[in-house]
């Protein structure tokens, strides 16, 4: 069976794991990515 990966939006800052300008992350929830308001969705 296949799953689907929850994909979220947040304006808050990736982990610093993840590095300084990271615009996703990856967690057991699935992936995130991060908006910082100077891309087309922020």
């Amino acid at each position: 069976m296949t799953e689907a990966m929850k994909i979220t939006l947040s304006t808050q800052p990736a982990d610093a794991r993840w590095g300084e300008k990271a615009t996703y992350s990856i967690n057991n929830d699935g992936i995130t990515l991060h908006l910082n308001g100077a891309d087309d969705l922020g």
